[in-house]
């Protein structure tokens, strides 16, 4: 509301002075920054929505990304996905789901989601199309989305966000059992899984070992800001 005000009266100022409104720049009394509240060709009043630490809170530029096929990799609880930073943007991790299917004996599954402070290296990755919402989005900045054939080696640490158990059934029997895939994250107000730099990641991998071979689908969305 006070931004609304200071345009308000920079507009009025502007009009007793007979500027145009694409040249008036508006300065707050709290701080030196100066705001351009009009767009130069429309005239019209650019407001945007921010949150108290000054981010955007209007709807962001989007990524998705996801394996084409069911993927099999090793048995372990060392990373089989992970998502890592941007040297540029802040990247926002909104949602994440994996289906699991295993080899030879159906079990359930502990998935969990680590986020760590240095990259994930190692393992077989399988590279992930990094595919934008918005096809006039610039190419995305995040410095690894992979899947991981043989399974890679864990950064260190920050601590689990998410721990999940899920189905798994015979990879080879179709049956009616309840659909395998979950939703590892599902943000609303809560504020998103936030990786700074190319060094913090969100991995993916099983809290135990799942004894025989697993095979899985996943998909990650987030924005770059």
């Amino acid at each position: 509301m006070n931004r609304l005000r200071l345009i308000a009266c920079g507009l009025a100022v502007a009009a007793i002075a007979g500027l145009s409104l694409a040249s008036v720049t508006i300065q707050s009394g709290q701080s030196s920054a100066n705001y351009a509240g009009v767009d130069a060709t429309s005239n019209a009043l650019r407001v945007t929505q921010y949150d108290s630490r000054g981010n955007a809170s209007g709807q962001k530029v989007t990524y998705s990304a996801a394996t084409t096929a069911k993927t099999a990799t090793a048995a372990g609880t060392a990373p089989w996905f992970t998502i890592c930073g941007s040297a540029t943007k802040t990247i926002r991790v909104e949602d994440f789901i994996a289906a699991p299917t295993v080899a030879t004996a159906a079990v359930y599954a502990d998935i969990e989601l680590i986020k760590t402070s240095t990259a994930t290296s190692g393992g077989t990755p399988v590279a992930l199309t990094k595919v934008p919402h918005d096809s006039a989005s610039p190419a995305s900045t995040a410095s690894l989305v992979n899947f991981y054939s043989a399974l890679a080696t864990a950064g260190a640490a920050v601590g689990p966000v998410v721990s999940r158990q899920v189905f798994a059934p015979i990879t080879a029997t179709i049956t009616l059992e309840s659909p395998t895939d979950v939703s590892l994250l599902s943000h609303t107000e809560a504020e998103a899984i936030v990786l700074r730099g190319t060094t913090q990641c969100l991995e993916a991998s099983f809290g135990t070992t799942t004894t025989n071979v697993p095979t899985l689908t996943v998909e990650v969305t987030w924005t770059e800001e």
